[in-house]
């Protein structure tokens, strides 16, 4: 009874908190979420269908109704489907090839064929004796030779023609059982049966093998089952793997010589469809030789490299392996299927990198599903079951992924939220209610918190910096009682932004205009707005509404500031020195701190120049990248480069956003890494991964990067 509820719950994706008993705990960064458990009760949760799998599957051909669970994977363990037509085709043609003497000939017995060879000969010889006119003894023992003669060779004709008669017979062989019927022991029978030498007779198998490949090249299309076909034929006749290799290679160039193609040398995409597809069934089918055969000589003759051929497979294995991937999805849970999945790449000879592509499409497809648009939201179910997708296909780096996704659907909400705070200045709106807002959105998206505050100051900032521009533009136009009251606006809502952040509980307990000074300080202003900004606040003076927070407003402007020149260059200078000398720790951070208080700079306007200090050291190393090939060395230091300039995520976020720079060093990395091999090993890989977290990236940068060489390659 339990185990009909349990198949009956893992329809797709086994989604069921039951799922994750005596599962592996979950990795750090994981999506993953452990089972609910309630006291003297078993593993409990409910069973979700994974849509995107099913669409997917739909698209394939796949059916999505829950099956029973098997102990192979179907896709390569399962007898192959039914000879197809022209399959049988090509053992008719073989076997319709006899004439009709050697069909005569196939029958008889090698006893009988000794007797009626020697009988010919025999036979021709007293034919001649008698035929010849008595002319004495000398004349007459001609014509018994002569007789003779003639009729070894007729003979010898006939032991010839039945010779030839082998493939036909293993054709036949293969009609009446099968390919799968097929048995060696059988097949070798007929070496003796048919008086055949071992050269002849292997060159007769592989004549019968031959046929049968090129009839596989001829196809519309290939599919797995095929590299099983070939390997139960191979097995079926015991053709030898070297044998099978020739075969493969003599395939090459017998085709090249019919078409009339000259090859070039490293263009695997000019390659005709029917020579990947060789290229594609070798690799499958010498994969299961334990290294007695190797596609190097299929490759020599396609003029290839083993990177080259390598790409090459992966672009025919791609989609099998993607229907493997959702037939294993919808039939294995965590623990099982990724066994089901080695399987499948090995009989594909899919590379780990190639498959793991597959794997994120997949993951994010579902993602796509589950967070359609700027409504949707991740519920419990929804989070269980992205952990166990996760666990299936052991995606890389999930919660960088989802939160790919989740963040801009957070930010969009973000905006939305700040500009209808902003818009309801004049009615006071609520703290609480807007950060509770906010929080409630962030909760729906399991957006990690550090990441959802960052967004609010980096987007409260954007607003506040596009919103002053305004104002100084209309002072600047001579409006300046509008401008006036534009800026009175935009500091009261920075002091409300303030209280948001100290109702979030996650800025500290420092009081609200502390808080706005310090994330909303520094506003980064268009050059062009930097002098009519300075104008309108010291116009702004007089202003009652703006008395008790001129404090907040002289931080929000501190970065133009005449007042603050000289400070922000000593500051700046020393940032300089920092960087040039190389040590990244505490101790230097300790120092720009004193410092930054020696010289009164507002906390915001420390931390921007900082940051322009920061930025100003990666476009220096995307130079040492183009210098000298390699800047993965000053890539490892990042983390520690803005602690000890205290640069924070938001402003990191910010910096980013704005100048696109990690995008434009990972790509230069991931260019670098391509030339020394391509496709990315496993390694190339890990390092990608090790310096995106080091400089921070935006989540799916890299994602992208790579899909963007994947398509140019």
């Amino acid at each position: 009874m339990a185990a009909s509820r349990r198949t009956a719950a893992l329809c797709l994706l086994p989604c069921c908190a039951a799922a994750f008993q005596g599962s592996p705990a979950a990795a750090v960064g994981s999506t993953r979420r452990p089972a609910v458990r309630h006291l003297g009760a078993g593993v409990i949760g409910p069973a979700t269908p994974l849509p995107a799998i099913a669409a997917i599957a739909t698209a394939t051909g796949e059916s999505a109704a829950c099956v029973q669970r098997s102990h192979s994977a179907r896709m390569f363990s399962e007898p192959p489907p039914t000879a197809a037509d022209d399959e049988d085709d090509v053992f008719a043609q073989i076997s319709a090839q006899l004439t009709p003497m050697q069909k005569r000939l196939r029958g008889i017995g090698p006893f009988a064929m000794g007797v009626t060879t020697n009988g010919v000969t025999v036979l021709s010889a007293l034919i001649a004796w008698f035929l010849t006119p008595p002319a004495g003894r000398i004349a007459s023992l001609g014509s018994l030779l002569g007789g003779g003669v003639a009729g070894s060779l007729v003979s010898k004709s006939l032991t010839k023609q039945r010779k030839a008669v082998v493939p036909a017979v293993i054709a036949d062989m293969v009609r009446e059982v099968g390919l799968q019927g097929l048995k060696p022991a059988d097949v070798a029978k007929l070496q003796e049966r048919y008086d055949v030498n071992p050269a002849e007779f292997e060159a007769q198998l592989s004549e019968v093998y031959r046929k049968y490949l090129r009839m596989l090249l001829d196809s519309e299309e290939n599919t797995p089952a095929q590299i099983s076909q070939l390997g139960q034929l191979r097995r079926g006749i015991g053709l030898r793997w070297n044998a099978t290799e020739a075969v493969h290679e003599q395939t090459v160039q017998a085709f090249l010589k019919e078409s009339e193609l000259t090859l070039e040398a490293h263009a695997p995409d000019s390659l005709p469809a029917e020579l990947s597809a060789l290229l594609w069934l070798s690799s499958g089918l010498f994969s299961t030789s334990k290294g007695q055969a190797s596609t190097e000589a299929v490759q020599q003759a396609l003029q290839l490299d083993g990177r080259e051929a390598a790409r090459l497979v992966a672009s025919v294995s791609t989609p099998f392996y993607r229907q493997a991937v959702t037939r294993a999805v919808g039939k294995y849970n965590r623990t099982e299927a990724p066994e089901k999945l080695r399987t499948a790449r090995g009989a594909l000879c899919l590379s780990e990198q190639a498959a793991a592509a597959v794997h994120a499409e997949i993951y994010d497809a579902q993602l796509r599903v589950l967070l359609p648009d700027g409504s949707a939201r991740l519920d419990e179910a929804a989070m269980e079951l992205l952990g166990e997708l996760e666990g299936i296909l052991q995606v890389r780096s999930a919660s960088t992924r989802l939160q790919a996704v989740t963040q801009p659907l957070f930010v969009e909400a973000l905006k939305t939220t700040l500009e209808q705070a902003y818009d309801s200045m004049a009615t006071k709106p609520s703290a609480v209610r807007v950060w509770g807002t906010l929080a409630l959105r962030q909760a729906e998206l399991a957006l990690p918190t550090e990441v959802a505050q960052a967004s609010v100051t980096e987007e409260a900032r954007r607003l506040l910096t596009r919103r002053l521009a305004n104002a100084a533009e209309l002072h600047a136009k001579g409006l300046s009682a509008t401008g006036q009251a534009e800026l009175v606006k935009l500091v009261q809502y920075a002091q409300f932004l303030g209280e948001m952040m100290t109702v979030s509980g996650g800025f500290g307990t420092t009081p609200a205009a502390d808080l706005a000074s310090r994330y909303l300080g520094a506003l980064p202003l268009p050059a062009e707005a930097e002098a009519s900004a300075a104008a309108l606040q010291e116009a702004a003076r007089g202003v009652p509404e703006l008395e008790a927070l001129q404090s907040l407003l002289t931080s929000m402007l501190c970065l133009s500031d005449p007042a603050y020149a000289s400070a922000r260059q000593q500051y700046s200078a020393q940032l300089d020195a920092t960087l040039d000398g190389g040590r990244f720790d505490e101790a230097a951070g300790s120092r720009l701190d004193a410092l930054a208080a020696q010289l009164g700079l507002p906390p915001a306007l420390a931390q921007k120049l900082g940051v322009d200090a920061y930025y100003g050291w990666l476009v220096d190393t995307t130079e040492t990248c183009d210098t000298s090939g390699s800047c993965t060395a000053r890539l490892e230091a990042c983390a520690a480069v803005r602690s000890t300039l205290r640069v924070g995520l938001a402003a990191l976020g910010e910096l980013h956003a704005n100048t696109g720079v990690d995008e434009m060093l990972l790509s230069t990395v991931v260019g670098q890494l391509l030339e020394e091999e391509a496709p990315l090993t496993a390694a190339a890989e890990q390092t990608i991964a090790y310096l995106e977290r080091q400089l921070g990236a935006r989540p799916g940068v890299v994602a992208a990067i790579l899909a963007g060489a994947a398509d140019a390659d």
